[in-house]
């Protein structure tokens, strides 16, 4: 099973995984493939492999036939009038596609299809009857995002879509069984793509409240406010909301980047009802100390996609903002944790002073290198038994490989399993996935939180740890067991590429230069290799 293209198991379920060719990567937004199969027979995986290739390399083909040049479309909230024309394009594009595939690839083409329609046909009417949306999870992405438009998971229209599409997906297999046995199927004409009128004369209010309500249906409010509180009050109080956007230049960012380098820390709370602008005053008066220059950056960050936002809507012709964030030194340079310090850090979290919480999420960050946010997101069937022992999955997906809509990972390549160190087993990480019966309930559920952000009472927590024992240097924090855990991957000689997929610093095929024994056996041997000198988690009592 292991040598079938594309085909992977977890637990008892198979998987689909496939790289995205890396010329599309960008028109796909994403680097790969992977969702699951549903199945635990191998004959069964086999078969919706194949099929799910062939859907594949049909998207490929139509990617190509598209062309990967093409200016994005203006990102759009779906409609439900959006919805029949969206589908009658896929519908167009599938039948299209196969009318060239027929005309150029002939016989071996028609022997494919005709070995494997009949399956197909009963297969997708069964997922339309069913209404699986998440066979057609994917094709709703690629299709939301080459067409420009945005539709959050849970959203009312986005479930019309999804139903369309499945009930597409079968009239498409019907209409290649009807060609397979040799009855003629018109293609439909692919529908007229075009281009919407858009009002001119926008202003920076009408900027700030269009990209709220954008970026509040994929995050969440609170998630804007924090990411873009600032910005919107530097927007308002420096240019004024009626200002238009074409006044906009880039003297107008800079006068933004100068109130941002002397805006204080906690701004709101040193100075209550103060603007940034009168707050920035009085801090220099008091000597208070300004915000960082990385934060400073992920402002103006902030700002430049606000403004490549307003100029794919057609807003603005430009972006004055491109290219005004510099480069700027870390305010901190973190370092990973001493044995010594280990030590004084675990000293006595297994009391009944501490909560399991305490003890277990600084463990696992230890012996995993996992962020933070990754471990307080963390759900029961996240910790995975397999024939050779336990596992970690660091995942936005649940067991079944359906989409967990309050998980949120960093980059797509953190999205890995690590084998469970023997030090967490001894320490009794066993019992952690008894106290619950249902895999899907988080495993720390008293961390609550905005989805994506569940580490917030953790990284509290922990600072007053470090000094609770005499750890004040402000290189240390919760992510220095990453930097920890690094540090003890590379003393131990392991591979940079076994490296980097444990950490899921990049996606990384550990499995070259290993000969006939799999990623996983190379991983398990890996992470057992690991020790911090003489430090030891302390046993349950």
């Amino acid at each position: 099973m292991a040598r079938w293209p594309h085909l992977q198991r977890r637990e008892t379920t198979y998987y689909f995984r496939r790289r995205v060719p890396a010329d599309l990567q960008a028109q796909f937004g994403k680097r790969e493939w992977v969702f699951s199969l549903g199945t635990s027979s191998p004959e069964q995986a086999r078969r919706l492999c194949r099929a799910k290739s062939f859907e594949i390399d049909e998207m490929i083909a139509r990617a190509e036939l598209l062309g990967n040049d093409r200016p994005p479309e203006a990102s759009r909230i779906l409609t439900a009038d959006d919805v029949e024309p969206l589908v009658a394009g896929y519908v167009a594009e599938q039948l299209a596609l196969d009318l060239i595939a027929r005309q150029t690839l002939r016989t071996p083409y028609a022997k494919k299809m005709a070995a494997t329609v009949d399956d197909d046909v009963n297969e997708r009417g069964e997922d339309l009857a069913r209404g699986r949306f998440q066979k057609v999870s994917e094709l709703s992405d690629e299709l939301l995002a080459r067409s420009g438009f945005i539709a959050p998971s849970d959203d009312e229209v986005r479930s019309k879509l999804s139903w369309s599409l499945l009930a597409a997906r079968r009239e498409v297999a019907e209409a290649l069984q009807a060609r397979s046995k040799g009855r003629h199927t018109p293609t439909p004409t692919l529908p007229s793509q075009t281009a919407s009128h858009r009002p001119t004369g926008r202003t920076v209010g009408d900027l700030i409240k269009a990209y709220t309500t954008v970026k509040a249906l994929a995050h969440g409010e609170d998630w804007v406010s924090k990411r873009y509180g600032h910005l919107f009050r530097a927007l308002t109080e420096l240019l004024g909301p009626q200002t238009a956007l074409a006044d906009v230049n880039r003297e107008s960012c800079r006068q933004i980047r100068r109130l941002l380098e002397q805006t204080p820390t906690h701004a709101s709370k040193r100075y209550p009802g103060k603007s940034l602008v009168d707050a920035a005053k009085l801090s220099a008066l008091a000597g208070t100390p300004a915000i960082s220059a990385t934060t400073v950056n992920s402002y103006l960050s902030a700002l430049s996609a606000m403004l490549s936002w307003a100029v794919a809507e057609s807003w603005i012709p430009t972006n004055p903002a491109a290219g005004l964030v510099g480069a700027a030194p870390a305010a901190v340079n973190r370092r990973g944790f001493r044995e010594p310090e280990l030590q004084k850090i675990f000293d006595d979290l297994r009391s009944d002073e501490f909560r399991p919480w305490q003890f277990w999420l600084p463990a696992l960050a230890l012996y995993t290198g996992a962020r933070a946010n990754e471990l307080c997101q963390l759900q029961v069937g996240d910790i995975v038994t397999q024939d050779d022992g336990l596992w970690l999955r660091i995942s936005i997906y649940d067991a079944d490989g359906r989409r967990v809509p309050w998980k949120h990972l960093k980059t797509p390549t953190s999205e890995r399993k690590i084998p469970i160190h023997p030090a967490l087993i001894g320490a009794g990480i066993g019992s952690l996935v008894t106290t619950s019966a249902n895999r899907e309930h988080r495993l720390f559920p008293e961390l609550t939180g905005q989805p994506g952000n569940y580490s917030r009472k953790l990284s509290r927590w922990f600072a007053h740890r470090l000094d609770e024992v005499g750890l004040l240097e402000p290189s240390l924090v919760f992510h220095s067991f990453r930097h920890t855990f690094k540090t003890a991957c590379l003393e131990a000689g392991l591979a940079d590429s076994t490296i980097r997929a444990l950490g899921g610093w990049a996606r990384a095929d550990i499995a070259e230069g290993y000969g006939d024994r799999s990623p996983e056996t190379v991983m398990r041997r890996a992470i057992s290799r690991l020790t911090y000198g003489k430090f030891e988690l302390p046993k349950p009592s």
